[in-house]
């Protein structure tokens, strides 16, 4: 443990009045100008560095803590109340659990109002009053001081950190500080969960400043009316939710119907959990890009698990963005864009929906501003699943940039999902050995595949971009 002095003699002004008197009544033939004082000390336990401001104390509590040193030495802890304030046990107390935290433990402990005055001997915590000469007193004092006991250490420190808001607060903010410090790294340090000096634009910010710079009202709303339709899940609930969410990241058949199965237990423990019926809903919709898009009642069933993940909660972003991709593969290109807008303005950072938007607005023929929402995707979740990765491939593949396109694909961890993508790029991007491999594996796993049927079920809302696939497909071998 180690003290630090925060502020040089001489100290504030408003204390030094007080002080000096309450240090005459336990030395009282030491001369005024070889004791002086600070208002300022700070000690240290284990990693956290508290602070004490004995200034701040006076004004804020009537009451004031500050060391007393003769020359180099600390003798003292004072606790200087303001008069009229009666002194009480737990102002000893206080006082001996400051000393006894200090580097260089003062030997004594003074608490004064100016009238009253209690002297406690820091080692024992008992009374004690001036004998002999000052000089050899304050000597044995000294060395007596070290004789604290770990016991008298581990109450000084409970006492602090129960009693004393000033220091405990000082702790938690210090030790969060540290542990978050500790669990955050650089954007490429994948193992820490946070990521230092990261900061998510908020739109709300900026629309409040534009609205304050042009004089306007601005409107609070209170956030209990605006979550007023959420229905709180219970924890086994919450869980078996996490378990889908979790399952959804492997991008293939086995685990979204993994990620189904969980959805289901959460809504058996708790059938209004919204969020729940929106996963459900997701997992329709993957099923059926995964099965070939050849059971349009995935998508009626998809669309109604969202819709009543809507009822649930009106302000669910992800129940909006499931409509969204409900409609889209139900071939309503304008409803679907609806949707996915409402999401966004009731979600603007989430970054999964952000990557289906983008989607959304690829298979609507718009694929500069998809472009400009993948991005963005990207840039909040820069660790991101397979399906973000798949989404930019797409729409790179349409900006004309299969490079890039393939780059992307390549960061995917289960290929068999993009394999027909995959060729569709290399074949544009003058590489027909990866395009011939991937034709190969995707035709192993579907033999059946016809080029002719699976274009026209595409939905695409502008002919010339299915033609373009369709193209490119064709280059690949794909027949």
């Amino acid at each position: 443990m180690t003290v630090e002095q925060l502020t040089t003699w001489p100290t504030e002004t408003d204390l030094e009045a007080a002080i000096p008197a309450a240090l005459q009544k336990a030395f009282p033939t030491l001369s005024k100008s070889s004791i002086r004082h600070q208002t300022k000390f700070s000690f240290q336990v284990g990693r956290t560095l508290l602070e004490v401001d004995g200034t701040k104390q006076a004004r804020t509590e009537g009451r004031a803590d500050v060391i007393a040193y003769v020359g180099d030495r600390p003798v003292a802890v004072v606790e200087l109340k303001r008069a009229g304030l009666a002194l009480t046990y737990a102002d000893g107390l206080q006082g001996l659990s400051y000393a006894r935290m200090l580097t260089t433990q003062p030997p004594l402990v003074i608490v004064t109002n100016g009238t009253d005055t209690n002297i406690l001997a820091t080692y024992s915590g008992t009374d004690w009053a001036p004998a002999g000469e000052d000089e050899r007193t304050l000597e044995g004092l000294l060395r007596s001081a070290s004789r604290v006991a770990a016991e008298d250490m581990k109450l000084a420190i409970s006492t602090l950190m129960g009693t004393d808001s000033r220091i405990w607060i000082q702790a938690v903010r210090q030790a969060t500080a540290r542990t978050l410090e500790e669990l955050s790294g650089g954007w490429s340090e994948w193992q820490s969960p946070f990521v230092r000096d990261f900061l998510v634009p908020r739109r709300a910010t900026d629309d409040l400043l534009r609205s304050l710079q042009k004089g306007t009202l601005v409107d609070q709303i209170e956030r209990a009316t605006l979550r007023a339709f959420q229905v709180p899940a219970d924890a086994g609930a919450y869980g078996h939710y996490l378990l889908g969410q979790k399952a959804l990241q492997a991008l293939d058949l086995p685990g979204t119907r993994r990620a189904r199965a969980s959805f289901r237990a959460a809504l058996a423990s708790s059938p209004h959990f919204a969020p729940a019926h929106a996963g459900y809903s997701q997992t329709l919709i993957y099923e059926w890009l995964f099965r070939g898009r050849d059971d349009p009642d995935l998508v009626e069933r998809a669309r109604r698990a969202a819709e009543r993940a809507r009822e649930i909660d009106p302000l669910l972003g992800s129940a909006h963005q499931m409509l969204g991709r409900a409609s889209l593969f139900a071939g309503d290109f304008g409803k679907s864009l609806e949707h996915l807008e409402t999401a966004e303005n009731l979600s603007p950072h989430y970054a999964d929906l952000l990557c289906e938007f983008a989607d959304t607005l690829m298979h609507s023929s718009l694929p500069e501003r998809a472009n400009q929402k993948i991005e963005s995707a990207l840039r909040l979740n820069p660790l991101a699943p397979d399906n973000y990765w798949w989404a930019s491939a797409g729409i790179k593949f349409f900006i004309g940039e299969y490079d890039n396109a393939l780059a992307h694909l390549s960061r995917v961890k289960n290929e068999e999902p993009v394999l027909r993508l995959t060729a569709a790029c290399a074949a544009m991007a003058g590489r027909p050995d990866l395009a011939r491999q991937a034709r190969i594996r995707f035709l192993t796993s579907d033999p059946g595949f016809k080029l002719d049927e699976w274009i026209g079920a595409l939905p695409v809302r502008d002919a010339e971009h299915r033609r373009l696939y369709r193209h490119a497909l064709q280059k690949a071998g794909f027949k």
